[in-house]
């Protein structure tokens, strides 16, 4: 059974990941039928700006269509009240949470991990968040561990 929550949800899901896939964005944040927000950059730390700029000013989003989604991006998409979402690649993690949580998650390539930049180990944002649940405390995490990565960038 579908209730109108649910298709309203569903149109969300659709027209973000019709712009993710049409206009090559990076991520899409959709509620109320409206796109609220949108990245081009490569990484998390758009999605990261884009969620504490929705909370900042009481906002919320329905779906999410990511080019790469991991739990970490779940997470933060979570704490702006996201009920489905797509990657277009999506991580085993990312789709054991959704499941856990009850979000509609859709992909278009399934993958175990999502990985390091040099694709050396797994992203340092995933491991970084193994043992969190709570979206609002992904945020601080996340932002956290951007900060200690350019640090250590700056330090050579």
């Amino acid at each position: 059974m579908t209730t109108h929550a649910d298709e309203a949800v569903d149109r969300d899901l659709r027209l973000a990941v019709d712009l993710l896939r049409r206009e090559g964005a990076g991520f899409v944040l959709v509620g109320g039928g409206q796109v609220v927000a949108r990245g081009d950059r490569h990484g998390i730390m758009p999605l990261l700006d884009a969620v504490e700029a929705l909370r900042d000013h009481g906002g919320r989003a329905t779906a999410l269509a990511d080019r790469v989604l991991g739990r970490a991006a779940l997470l933060l998409a979570l704490a702006v009240d996201v009920q489905a979402a797509h990657g277009e690649t999506a991580s085993d993690a990312a789709v054991l949470e959704a499941q856990g949580r009850g979000i509609a998650l859709s992909w278009s390539v399934r993958v175990p991990a999502i990985l390091n930049r040099a694709q050396t180990d797994g992203c340092p944002f995933e491991l970084a968040l193994q043992g969190c649940r709570d979206p609002v405390e992904a945020l601080r995490v996340v932002r956290s561990v951007a900060a200690h990565m350019r640090r250590s960038e700056a330090r050579g």
